[in-house]
């Protein structure tokens, strides 16, 4: 399986998009395979979650985008690194980790990775730039939605915690750098880290958007 990846790594020469797509899918598949597990599915229902969650989000991106044939659909190293991402979870389950503070930490890993992915790929199709900070939120969002509906869970999109503000807010920070004509590669990472510390710091301090009653 490691010849396969590494062989992959060559043919595609692993551009940034690509190293950001595998870790997006990777780190979702993870946090959803964290939720079923909770939940108590069997092996292939946690599998079958993990795998919808981690490619969800990429594939309603491809399709309003009009990119075919779909990433996942393509290449087999996505649905590589679902059984991966499930294997290493199922390990570290047995190990007895805390899965709810881990949940938040690679779901938050997720969100930043995911959103910095759709605002690129939209960008590249030549999409304007606030609607590629859509995009961005529709990659990071919806394989989460999908994660929560199927785990029988109010999606985190929809609870009053700060979840697609974030993503919005990356993205903005994202396309001003991009326009101010700084480096993609640098500019991803510093993007996604700030998602990150963006979430957690909302999580910690329990910050949420104003309600309408």
């Amino acid at each position: 399986m490691f010849g396969f990846i590494y062989k992959f790594m060559l043919e595609k020469k692993m551009d940034i998009l690509v190293i950001i797509s595998l870790i997006s899918t990777f780190l979702f598949g993870i946090s959803a395979a964290i939720s079923a597990i909770h939940k108590r599915f069997d092996l292939i229902g946690i599998f079958f979650i993990s795998f919808l969650s981690g490619t969800g989000g990429g594939i309603v991106r491809d399709v309003m985008l009009g990119k075919y044939p779909i990433a996942c659909a393509k290449d087999p190293i996505y649905l590589i690194s679902i059984i991966v991402s499930v294997m290493v979870t199922i390990i570290f389950k047995l190990k007895n980790h805390k899965p709810l503070r881990t949940f938040i930490l690679i779901d938050s890993l997720g969100l930043g990775s995911a959103t910095i992915l759709g605002i690129q790929k939209a960008l590249n199709t030549n999409i304007n730039p606030i609607m590629s900070i859509i995009f961005g939120v529709i990659s990071a969002c919806f394989g989460s939605v999908i994660r929560d509906i199927l785990c029988n869970e109010t999606p985190l999109l929809f609870k009053k915690e700060l979840y697609a503000s974030i993503s919005i807010l990356g993205g903005i920070v994202y396309i001003l750098l991009i326009q101010f004509g700084l480096n993609i590669v640098p500019t991803s990472f510093l993007c996604v880290t700030l998602i990150f510390v963006f979430r957690i710091i909302s999580i910690k301090y329990k910050l949420t958007l104003p309600r309408v009653y």
